[in-house]
Parts: C-alpha cells; sequence; structure tokens
C-alpha cells in the first residue's frame, strides 16, 4: 500500500541517484509530495515513488549529511518492516536502493557541451536532479574530463529515443546559455517538446541582445536553462480595440480589432462596419503616425525630456497638444512623439527549461529587467493571460494607472 504523507512527516527523498533526509511540506496530488532537504532546505516536488517513510530511530541518531554535502546512509532501513495490514515488508537499506537505482540503466553516449557548461552541472547537482526530473527517463553524469555529459536512459523505456532527443536539445541550449548565445537551430515543434516542464516568455525582440546577456544568469541563479533560438518568429501582439489594417480580397483596408483568436483575428472594417474573422498573417496593426487622433494620451517631448500630454489637433504641420504638468500648449513633431501604447510591440520567445517555482522565479527575474527603470516598457506584457491558480505561476494585472507594488 502506498504511504499517505502528511505535513512535517520525516521521510528519505531522492535526489540523483541517492536518497536523503527531508519533511514533507505539502502533498501536491495524488502523484506528488513537495518536501524539504534537512541539508541545505531547498524544497522540490517529487513523486510519490522518490520517497521512502524515514526510520524512526535512524532521524532520532541526527542527520545522516554533513555541513560538506549529503552523504547517503549505508546502514538501518529506510522503510518500516511491516505496516498496519500485518504484510511483511522487507527492509531496503539505501545501498540496496542504490544498486537497484543502478540496473535497468544503459549507456547512450555523451554529449560535448563544453567545460564550462558541464562545470555548471557538476557545481550545480540541484540543477542536475531538476533536469534528471525534468527529462524523465534519463539519468545524466558529467564525466572525468568535464567537457561532456554521459546520458544513460532506461533499457525498458518505450520513450527512449524520444527522451535522447529532447536530452540533447535541452543540452544543446544549456551550451548555448552559459556563452550568452542564441541556439544556432530552428525553434523546435511543439512535438519536440511533449512531456517536458517549459515556460515560454514573450519578451520585445528589441532587447534580444540584453537577453542573450542574461542568460548565465538565468542558468546559475535561477536553475533553470534558458534559450532564444536562431529563427524564433518575431511577430506583433495584436490587442482588443488596436486599429489595423485587414486584407479583404487582395487589398488591405483600415479596420478595427475586437477579438483575437490563436489563429485569427475578428475585425471591423471601417469603411462599411462589417465584422469578419481573418488569419493573423492577414492582419498589420497601423504605423505609430496613423495612431496619432484628437484627445488621444501620449508622451510629448519638452526640452529634453518626454512629458505626458493630450493631442489637441493634427495637422500636416505637427501635433498640437496640451501638457498635463501646467496645461500649456504647443505644436510638436510627429517624430517626438510617443505612443503610449502602440498595440504593435515587436515580441519573439524566450523558452525556459525547468520545474514548476523555478521557472515563475526566472520568468520574473526577465521582466524585472526589462522594466526596470523604463517607463511603457510594459507593453509587451499586455494581453498575457494569468496561470491557473491551483499551479505556481504568474498573475498578470492591468493598472488604471502607474504605481508602485508593495508587499
Amino acid at each position: 500500500l502506498a504511504p499517505a504523507f502528511f505535513f512535517g512527516q520525516p521521510v528519505k527523498a531522492k535526489y540523483g541517484n541517492s536518497f536523503f533526509d527531508a519533511t514533507v511540506v505539502s502533498v501536491v496530488d495524488e502523484h506528488t509530495v513537495r518536501v524539504k532537504y534537512k541539508y541545505d532546505e531547498s524544497e522540490a516536488d517529487l513523486p510519490r515513488t522518490d520517497l521512502q517513510e524515514a526510520d524512526p530511530m535512524a532521524s532520532e541518531a541526527g542527520p545522516v549529511g554533513s555541513e560538506a554535502g549529503p552523504v547517503a546512509s549505508e546502514a538501518g532501513p529506510v522503510a518500516s518492516e511491516d505496516n498496519s495490514e500485518g504484510l511483511a515488508v522487507e527492509a531496503t537499506t539505501s545501498a540496496e536502493v542504490a544498486q537497484d537505482d543502478d540496473m535497468g540503466w544503459k549507456k547512450v553516449d555523451s554529449a560535448d557541451i563544453g567545460w564550462e557548461a558541464a562545470g555548471v552541472l557538476k557545481a550545480n547537482w540541484h540543477l542536475l536532479a531538476s533536469l534528471e526530473r525534468l527529462l524523465r527517463h534519463v539519468k545524466l553524469s558529467v564525466d572525468d574530463s568535464a567537457e561532456s555529459v554521459l546520458i544513460q536512459i532506461r533499457e525498458d523505456s518505450v520513450e527512449a529515443m524520444h527522451a535522447e532527443a529532447q536530452t540533447r536539445l535541452v543540452l544543446r541550449c544549456l551550451k548555448a546559455s552559459k556563452a550568452s548565445s542564441a541556439v544556432d537551430e530552428p525553434v523546435p515543434a511543439e512535438t519536440d517538446l511533449a512531456g517536458i516542464s517549459v515556460r515560454r516568455v514573450p519578451v520585445p525582440a528589441e532587447h534580444r541582445e540584453g537577453l542573450l546577456e542574461l542568460l548565465p544568469g538565468l542558468l546559475d541563479k535561477q536553475n533553470v536553462v534558458p534559450a532564444l533560438f536562431r529563427s524564433a518568429t518575431v511577430q506583433s501582439e495584436l490587442i482588443v480595440g488596436q486599429a489595423c489594417e485587414a486584407k479583404y480580397g487582395n487589398s488591405f483596408f483600415e479596420a478595427e480589432i475586437l477579438a483575437v483568436a490563436e489563429d485569427s483575428v475578428k475585425v471591423r472594417y471601417a469603411f462599411d462596419n462589417s465584422e469578419v474573422d481573418v488569419q493573423k498573417a492577414d492582419v498589420k496593426p497601423k504605423s505609430k503616425t496613423s495612431e496619432i487622433t484628437v484627445g488621444q494620451e501620449l508622451e510629448a517631448k519638452y526640452g529634453n525630456k518626454l512629458c505626458d500630454a493630450e493631442v489637441i489637433e493634427v495637422s500636416a504641420d505637427g501635433v498640437k497638444v496640451k501638457y498635463k504638468y501646467d496645461g500649456s500648449e504647443a505644436v510638436v513633431a510627429k517624430d517626438d512623439l510617443k505612443c503610449k501604447r502602440t498595440g504593435a510591440v515587436e515580441t519573439e520567445t524566450l523558452y525556459l527549461f525547468g520545474e514548476g517555482r523555478s521557472l515563475c522565479e526566472g520568468a520574473m527575474h526577465v521582466y524585472a529587467t526589462l522594466l526596470k527603470g523604463k517607463t511603457g516598457a510594459g507593453e509587451f506584457l499586455l494581453g498575457l493571460t494569468s496561470d491557473p491558480v491551483d499551479e505556481f505561476g504568474l498573475c498578470f494585472h492591468q493598472s488604471p494607472s502607474v504605481g508602485r507594488l508593495i508587499g
């Protein structure tokens, strides 16, 4: 019978190929339990099969690990010798567990990822174990040369070839990220990523170079493997209410976006007010200058800085605006205006490979870095939906005014 885990329960939790002292933090669902390791107080979500009930006598004797790092105990049972039903259960030592754990694995090959990337895995065993849980059916170890990673898979795994291909992909991403480079290959198909935990983070394409500089930090500090791919698709963010040009027959006409679906956009044409579903590829956001209308709020240049203003009049000579801070009016060249919401932010996708909480923290680190000290830089977040409330995720809330979030 599967043990019923509960909050605060001492257990033996698997990390890599060994079991270590831990405490149950919460029962996530019928298959997963969150634990906190005693040696470094880190937390992880583990399948129930990677947990064993701790021996009460062993816990009284003190922790197994030392301050220098975890050391698996090779004495004492890690499972109780009987249960409430009176069924005999054979006690299993951690040495026997390790021996059993090595059975059924076969060496596939090694992946050369360079000494810098291999050094990350050798020094950060949290990341190494996280990748093993992420990829499943796979066991990883850094070879003695510290330049390549040994890949092993279960001999009886029906997903062996798929797991191996995914492992090589993630290791290529790791190598590129450590070198602050994009992965020199096309964006992987969704079928290639099936079954592994990945977060897709939309980011402004104009910040691509700055993002590349962030990759090593995400790898070292956030315990995720980030990746920007060579041919990441650059697209425009389409927003409800946005003015656009939509295709009708062989030409484009002025329209307004009414709804945005995964592959299509519902628009209302200005010339006859008809409403039609159009393919995304047939919709183009209008240029910044064509979006400037009377009553529009934007930023207008005043001296050497941009100030909040309202459009009063649009003419061939320029745009007449009223500055909000003192009510003064001035005619400003269109090149000296900045729309607060253009609705056409060019974005591409940053891929993060990892586990629940680390993925969210990695995405937040990217967003915080991009938004720091930049007024209006959050336009690329418009339209993003919040994650489900029953799992680790991010919530997006559009505030009616600029302010500071406390707490």
